[in-house]
C-alpha cells in the first residue's frame, strides 16, 4: 500500500510518502505566503502527488479548533476529491493515542516514538536556524501515515 501522510500548517506542510509501511520520502514545504497560503498548500499537495503518482491513499492530520487549519484541510480535500484519490482525516489526539498511548502526547514524545519505530534521528527545536526545524512537521506527517495505515486495516510491517 502506497500512502501519503500530510501535516498541514500555516507556515509549513509536512509530507511522508510510505510504501508498504516504510517512510521512503519525508519532506516539508514552505507554504506561508500570506494571502497565497491556500494556493501554496494546494500546489504543494499537487506536487507531492505528481512526484508519487502511485499514491493509493492520503491521510490528512485534521484539527477542528482553528478556522485557518480547517480551511487548509478543505483545500487539500478539494484537490484530492477533484483527482478521485481516497482520503481520510485523522484527528491529532486519535493519532497520538494510537502511536504513543496518550492522546495528549507532546511533540517530543511523538518524535521520540517515530525515532524508535523507524530508527530515525528527528529532533524537536524552535530555533529558526537549526537544520531540524522541519522535523516536527515531518514527524507529524509520518505519524499520520503510520496511524492511518493501522486504523484503516492496512497492516504495516516495520
Amino acid at each position: 500500500m502506497n500512502a501519503l501522510g500530510i501535516d498541514p500548517g500555516k507556515k509549513k506542510t509536512g509530507f511522508c510518502y510510505m510504501e508498504d509501511g516504510i517512510p521512503l520520502h519525508i519532506w516539508c514545504d514552505d507554504v506561508d505566503e500570506g494571502k497565497w497560503l491556500f494556493a501554496n498548500t494546494y500546489k504543494a499537495v499537487h506536487n507531492a502527488l505528481n512526484r508519487f503518482p502511485e499514491t493509493e491513499i492520503v491521510f490528512i492530520e485534521g484539527f477542528m479548533g482553528k478556522d485557518i487549519t480547517r480551511e487548509l484541510i478543505g483545500a487539500i480535500k478539494a484537490y484530492l476529491e477533484l483527482h478521485d484519490i481516497e482520503k481520510f482525516q485523522i484527528m491529532p489526539r486519535e493519532a497520538k493515542y494510537a502511536l504513543t498511548g496518550s492522546g495528549k502526547a507532546t511533540k517530543v514524545q511523538v518524535i521520540n516514538k517515530i525515532n524508535e519505530i523507524y530508527k530515525m534521528n528527528l529532533k524537536y527545536t524552535t530555533n529558526e536556524s537549526d537544520q531540524h526545524l522541519d522535523d516536527k512537521h515531518i514527524a507529524d506527517a509520518i505519524m499520520i501515515a503510520h496511524v492511518g495505515l493501522q486504523l484503516y486495516n492496512k497492516p504495516i510491517d516495520v
